[in-house]
């Protein structure tokens, strides 16, 4: 009997982990096999980031390592690969998913046998035969192998139109023992209810599915997975689909979701990507998770707002009048969305960015612009050479930065690509764009700056003008905005010279690495009073001194919302009034400065900022709690 091991890498996130659904897939199909499961036992599924030592410990005896590759795991995944080879060297090396290269071997997969490209459940089945019988590698498709030391790419393998024929890994048992080996995790889980993408936007490789017929899962097969969810205490189901609420039948499958979260408690929230189109479908899914409890926002995408650079990219968004009404369409039925931008995509200038952020906000969306660098991804179109050239495509190799996860150093580091220009957005120019991203969504979407803009707005008739001044007129100053521009023009350059990644930490905030605006957030938060105070000579470009304590002091309230505890009220009646009013003056004398503590409202019951931070913040981010949650203890 030979032995395999399975890999699929994740970090844990708090006492939190992902089940591995992708090689949980590959083994369920093969061990359905009467004559794999008679030649093969598992030995074990690593899905842990542990000290590789740690992880090189619970593989004994192995005849195969299979590594699931991703961003986040790849240099681990090598590194793995290369002790287990050294320590076990009859061990066959199996790498898939969707960071193999689709060209077959390069400089970095020379450790591995065998490459795995597209789906790999028929083709690992039919390898694990070819392995067992000595049999001819060439007659398997979708691989890469070497044979006298030339390597060799065979046929690519039709996509699988029957999905049926895979068994779900979590009905069938496969994740049993993990589960009850590992009782401190709160596990979640992934799962398909259909593979395959209609579009080909050129930054995307959705697992190598992009362009392709969409092939539905059984019906009641997901129906049972949700029951398993439910019995299994799942804490997030994480949908793995390009497009959830394409379908009709997407309703069904989020209704039964929410009677099982009803009946059993779990799963107790849900994350999708939607439909890129927004329609009637989505908004119904959304409306039964948001009254269940269980949504984590809902995605307006759009990526660019520009007509030329959706062109490039082959995107095709929601109109924006028709952006509006959906927007508040959502907002008054108490449903969260959030719209994601791109930066330095391929057509995209500074005006055009400028604009398309002005025009978001404008069409409403002002709580969740969630905002990322464009990667460039290995097997995407946007990589290949000739596309570079085109577009004048810059990319700088930098750190993976790994939102969210533990602080502990790593003894391999991850790194991915990304866009720093482009023939059409100068490094200059694009530095310009991160920064306006930064202080948007730190100061704007998180709520701290939010009502201020739209008073300047109603005035001036601008946005970005608002942040654009802030970032112009705290450029190099002492103050707290200037501290944090600093702190992320440093933080940019270490990334942009390999050294670290965008993430940092906050010992106050817990040992998590927070994206670099929602740690402005929280620091500039924890000392609002402050942070206010310093803000009034730019209000007086448009405001009365009586309109800025005002606006102040409703900006506070908006964000603290109505519950304060009695004691809490008073302290802000207090303090925040004088050092307001004092600013007006021009004192010169000692204002308060004393750093302030955010904590729950009544509605939550924990109290440590750190607490807050990762339930507010961290998990509520897209669902707007920091905007009800939060107040002030001075």
């Amino acid at each position: 009997m030979q032995r395999i091991y399975l890999a699929q890498i994740n970090n844990s996130f708090g006492g939190q982990a992902f089940l591995p659904y992708s090689v949980g897939m590959l083994w369920s199909y093969a061990a359905s096999q009467a004559d794999i499961a008679d030649s093969y036992e598992l030995g074990g599924m690593l899905f842990l980031r542990e000290p590789l030592l740690a992880a090189m410990a619970r593989i004994r005896d192995p005849s195969v390592l299979a590594l699931s590759c991703y961003l986040w795991n790849w240099n681990y995944n090598m590194a793995l690969a290369k002790l287990v080879k050294q320590a076990h060297p009859g061990c066959v090396i199996v790498l898939g998913g969707p960071e193999v290269p689709s060209t077959g071997f390069d400089s970095e997969t020379e450790i591995a046998d065998y490459l795995v490209h597209d789906e790999g459940e028929i083709t690992f089945a039919e390898l694990l035969r070819i392995m067992r019988d000595s049999g001819d590698p060439s007659t398997v498709n979708g691989i890469s192998f070497r044979r006298d030391g030339q390597a060799i790419k065979t046929e690519s393998r039709p996509r699988l139109s029957d999905l049926s024929v895979i068994p779900s890994p979590y009905t069938t048992g496969i994740f049993s023992n993990l589960i009850e080996s590992n009782p401190q995790i709160a596990w979640h889980a992934s799962q398909e209810t259909h593979r395959g993408c209609p579009y080909s936007c050129t930054f995307c490789d959705w697992g190598s599915a992009v362009y392709t017929k969409i092939r539905q899962f059984d019906q009641q097969r997901l129906l049972d997975e949700l029951e398993w969810f439910g019995n299994n205490q799942i804490d997030l189901l994480y949908n793995c689909d390009a497009n959830y609420g394409i379908y009709k039948r997407d309703i069904d499958l989020t209704q039964a979701m929410v009677d099982t979260k009803a009946r059993l408690g779990y799963p107790q929230k849900f994350r999708a990507s939607y439909a890129k189109r927004s329609d009637q479908k989505v908004f119904e899914i959304s409306r039964l998770l948001n009254q269940a409890g269980m949504s984590k926002g809902v995605t307006l995408s759009m990526q660019s707002m520009d007509p030329h650079t959706l062109d490039v990219i082959k995107r095709k968004n929601i109109a924006i009048d028709d952006f509006r009404p959906l927007v508040e369409r959502y907002r008054q039925h108490g449903i969260p969305t959030y719209t994601e931008l791109i930066i330095g995509l391929p057509g995209e200038t500074l005006a055009s960015y400028k604009a398309g952020i002005e025009t978001l906000l404008q069409g409403g969306q002002h709580d969740n612009l969630v905002i990322y660098t464009c990667m460039v991804l290995r097997n995407s179109e946007m990589a290949d050479p000739m596309h570079m050239v085109e577009q004048g495509i810059v990319k700088q190799r930098v750190p993976l930065m790994d939102n969210h996860s533990s602080t502990r150093p790593d003894e391999i580091a991850e790194y991915n690509d990304i866009v720093i220009a482009t023939s059409s957005m100068p490094h200059a120019d694009w530095r310009q764009a991160y920064r306006l991203s930064w202080i948007v969504q730190a100061l704007h979407c998180l709520g701290l700056t939010q009502y201020l803009a739209m008073d300047h707005w109603r005035v001036n008739g601008s946005y970005v003008e608002f942040y654009e001044k802030l970032l112009r007129l705290h450029q190099g100053q002492q103050t707290l905005l200037g501290l944090q521009i600093a702190r992320v023009d440093s933080t940019l350059d270490l990334m942009l010279s390999g050294a670290e990644d965008l993430a940092q930490s906050d010992p106050r905030f817990g040992d998590v690495n927070w994206p670099v605006e929602e740690l402005t957030f929280l620091q500039l938060r924890s000392q609002a009073a402050e942070f206010y105070a310093e803000l009034i000579p730019f209000l007086r470009d448009w405001m009365t001194d009586a309109h800025i304590a005002d606006a102040i002091d409703f900006q506070q309230r908006w964000i603290l919302g109505p519950e304060h505890h009695q004691r809490d009220q008073q302290e802000y009646a207090h303090h925040i009034p004088y050092m307001i009013d004092a600013a007006l003056r021009g004192n010169t004398g000692p204002v308060l400065r004393q750093p302030v503590s955010v904590v729950f409202s009544s509605e939550h019951s924990q109290s440590s900022l750190e607490d807050w931070a990762r339930r507010i913040v961290w998990y509520g981010r897209k669902q707007a709690l920091h905007k009800r949650s939060i107040h002030v203890v001075i």
